[in-house]
């Protein structure tokens, strides 16, 4: 995990690069490819066969309308408290058996003030509790973003936690978790 993060944040910083600002579909497209090529996964020759999720948003300067793609990172959006989701292409990034050319879908979505973005990895639906031994789950995910509508941006990741924690009860963390939140401010440019 520590060693794909390390390929990845070299890989998209290269991408970015290379990539017009705002084109996040060419962008995760462009990072797969760095991938493939530094892993040797774009030829028969490398031994690795490594990869990974990933999410990107892009929100200009002037607002209006935020661009998001994602290969198998979905999109939370919720704008006057409903959450509604922007699915991902269903594919993954960097893998072996992933063509080298790979094609994803930009997402454009008309913000204003006081929509809340998020994108998580799939580690925290897929958390197993102690009690139940269910997974947290997406519904049960989407359900809690519900409950805490009202609750400001900054205690949000807190509840988050809280709410993980007590589905694990003592059971073990068996994923690594990656979550972001972001919330159009009406004082954002």
């Amino acid at each position: 995990g520590a060693f794909m993060t390390l390929i990845a944040g070299g890989a998209l910083d290269q991408a970015l690069t290379e990539v017009k600002p705002g084109d996040c579909a060419a962008l995760i497209e462009s990072v797969h490819q760095h991938i493939q090529r530094l892993l040797g996964q774009d030829s028969n020759k490398g031994h690795a066969d490594d990869g990974l999720e990933l999410g990107a948003c892009f929100l200009p300067k002037s607002k209006g309308a935020l661009t998001y793609a994602g290969a198998n990172i979905a999109l939370y959006v919720q704008e006057n408290g409903a959450i509604s989701l922007v699915k991902a292409d269903k594919t993954e990034i960097g893998y072996r058996r992933l063509p080298y050319e790979i094609e994803l879908t930009n997402h454009e979505i008309e913000t204003k003030a006081g929509m809340c973005f998020y994108m998580t990895t799939d580690g925290l639906p897929s958390q197993v509790g102690e009690a139940k031994r269910l997974p947290f789950g997406n519904k049960r995910f989407l359900q809690l973003l519900e409950s805490l509508v009202d609750v400001p941006m900054k205690g949000k990741g807190q509840q988050i936690m809280e709410a993980l924690n007590q589905h694990l009860g003592n059971a073990k963390q068996r994923d690594d978790i990656s979550l972001i939140g972001f919330e159009i401010g009406s004082d954002t440019p």
